[in-house]
């Protein structure tokens, strides 16, 4: 167990020297933000000044208690007995600290209060706000906009949602009543709204989707889920319908008919009818499919039953090769309701972040998400972003981040 230890504590000694930049990886309660905090301490005590250190956390209760450990600490160092400091100094920073050292670290607290604004430990968003407002223009955002809490932006996106529904259904948008009719048959009302605020969280991926515009879309989204491009349903089930190796099938009728099992002569009498009548194989579509296919969709194991194949083998060839053909299409037909579906809800989600963002216009108001999808903009735009970044550098020498685990994009991006 010593040996462990020991081990450890190189490790961590190893994440605190200034002139290295690391990344800690530990289980949760193992002392993450305990490194953090005393890297934190070791730049500082090495001379680097608390406004040029930028510690980044992903939520304001990981900043406070980040900021209150440094605080304490501090605060403790400035009347704390010379030994005791001596023997904290050595084992945050591996060597015995002179007198020198020992002044700059009673002398911290004080410095990082009359640091502007104090140490820099925040949140992403708060970073990002920081960042708008000090280059509002080159991020083309009102100069004095308020941050709206996730309540506020909850209520203002229901009352968008609300706002669509209501054109869509006063048909002024015939696009929107298209499309919630289609959304509106496999969604509750409640599911809806739950939808529409998942996909204006992930704005910035909505953005880049129609980026090439709605038809783009939907060819990549047929293409992604093998249905034919511009296909319709009533244009699969004529094709289906239209299709077939008719003689074939009608040759595996009779042998069904000399069938023995009870599923034989009843698919026979199906199959039969289906290569019978041309102008009514739309009305028995879904008992045909029925017949080859489970209720999940696979190909029956069943069809046909064992005993006949031993006499008519094949039979097994033609209804398999019927049944593949039957799986294709309710394939392409489900993969045509989703593309459907998600055109649908893309449009409406499309139209419901134009309102909100309009709203938002109109209030100077910006949401969580936005000081994220704008501060990365700006730090993304041709002929500012480079004079932008030259700002930041100047100001900051080093970057701590906690809770690195996250996986937002576009907060790592």
């Amino acid at each position: 167990m010593s040996d462990a230890l020991a081990a450890a504590d190189l490790a961590q000694r190893e994440a605190l020297d200034p002139a290295a930049s690391v990344w800690v990886a530990a289980s949760a309660g193992t002392g993450k933000t305990k490194v953090l905090t005393e890297r934190l301490l070791t730049l500082m005590l090495a001379g680097t000044d608390p406004a040029r250190i930028l510690c980044l956390t992903f939520t304001r209760a990981a900043a406070a208690e980040m900021a209150n450990r440094l605080n304490d600490r501090l605060a403790q160092w400035t009347t704390m007995p010379s030994g005791e400091l001596s023997q904290q100094l050595v084992k945050l920073t591996g060597r015995y600290p002179s007198e020198d050292d020992i002044r700059t670290a009673r002398r911290l607290f004080s410095r990082v209060l009359d640091a502007p604004g104090g140490a820099k430990i925040e949140t992403i968003h708060a970073f990002c706000q920081s960042l708008l407002r000090r280059f509002p223009l080159e991020a083309a955002v009102p100069p004095e906009f308020a941050v709206i809490d996730e309540r506020s932006a909850a209520e203002a996106l229901g009352d968008a949602a609300a706002r669509i529904i209501a054109e869509a259904r006063s048909e002024r948008r015939p696009d929107l009543a298209a499309a919630l009719s289609t959304v509106s048959r496999y969604l509750v009302e409640d599911r809806f709204f739950e939808l529409m605020a998942a996909l204006a969280k992930d704005r910035g991926k909505l953005a880049e989707a129609l980026r090439l515009g709605e038809p783009a879309l939907r060819a990549r989204v047929e293409a992604a889920l093998g249905v034919p491009a511009g296909a319709s349903h009533e244009g699969l089930i004529a094709e289906f319908c239209a299709a077939g190796d008719l003689p074939a099938l009608r040759g595996a009728c009779a042998l069904l008919a000399q069938g023995t099992a009870k599923t034989d002569q009843p698919l026979g009498v199906l199959v039969g009818r289906w290569c019978a009548e041309t102008a009514g194989r739309a009305a028995m579509l879904f008992d045909y499919l029925a017949a080859f296919l489970t209720q999940k969709g696979e190909i029956r194991k069943d069809v046909p039953t064992k005993g006949i194949t031993k006499t008519a083998v094949d039979l097994a060839r033609v209804l398999g090769i019927e049944a593949e053909r039957c799986k294709h299409f309710l394939d392409a037909r489900n993969g045509l309701t989703i593309v459907e579906g998600t055109v649908a809800l893309i449009r409406l989600a499309d139209a419901l972040l134009d309102a909100y963002d309009s709203r938002k216009r109109l209030h100077a108001e910006l949401d969580y998400d936005d000081l994220v999808l704008k501060a990365l903009e700006l730090l993304r735009k041709d002929g500012i972003a480079p004079w932008v970044l030259f700002k930041l550098d100047g100001g900051l020498d080093h970057i701590l981040i906690d809770e690195a685990q996250d996986t937002n994009p576009e907060q790592w991006q």
